[in-house]
Order: structure tokens, then C-alpha cells, then sequence
């Protein structure tokens, strides 16, 4: 800053205004945010609750289409056929020098 036009009242006012500012926003963001939470919890619990309507829709139309029955012979028999498979040994394979 050039010293001729260096003021030390410019200077001491510009710090003041400057922490009367930062203290104003930080006052204006303790009275506005107890105002917009509720607002913003509402407005997830609202879409909270159409997202689980629309699962559970999705749940009974998955459940119509999958035949439980069919479903558990299938699982029964894959079961079945690992009990009784044997594993086959392999065979170590010469080292290559």
C-alpha cells in the first residue's frame, strides 16, 4: 500500500465492518436454520414414504411371479447333486526348467 495513502482509521473501520459482517451471518444462520429443519425433514419423510410404497409394490409383484415351489425342487437338487459329486484329484504338473 502506498504511505501516502495509508490511513490507519480506513484501516481499523474496514476490520470492524468486516467482523461485524462475519458476525451477522453467523447470527443470521442460528435464527434461519431452526426455521427451514423442520421443512427439510418433512420433505424426506414425505419421499421416504412413496419410496416404500413403491418397493413394497414391487415386492408383492416380484413375489406373484416367482414360483416358490419350482423354486425350492431346483435349490433342492443342486443341493442334492453337490453332496453326492466327488471331487476328481488333480494331477501335479511336471516343472518346467
Amino acid at each position: 500500500m502506498d504511505h501516502t495513502r495509508d490511513n490507519p482509521l480506513k484501516r481499523f473501520t474496514a476490520f470492524w465492518i468486516a467482523i461485524l459482517l462475519v458476525a451477522s451471518f453467523g447470527i443470521a444462520c442460528l435464527i434461519v436454520r431452526p426455521i427451514t429443519h423442520a421443512r427439510v425433514d418433512s420433505a424426506v419423510k414425505a419421499a421416504a414414504d412413496d419410496r416404500r410404497a413403491i418397493r413394497a409394490q414391487i415386492d408383492s409383484a416380484q413375489e406373484q411371479k416367482i414360483n416358490r415351489t419350482s423354486l425350492d425342487k431346483a435349490l433342492q437338487s443342486q443341493a442334492q447333486s453337490l453332496l453326492t459329486s466327488k471331487p476328481t484329484p488333480v494331477k501335479p504338473q511336471a516343472a518346467s526348467q
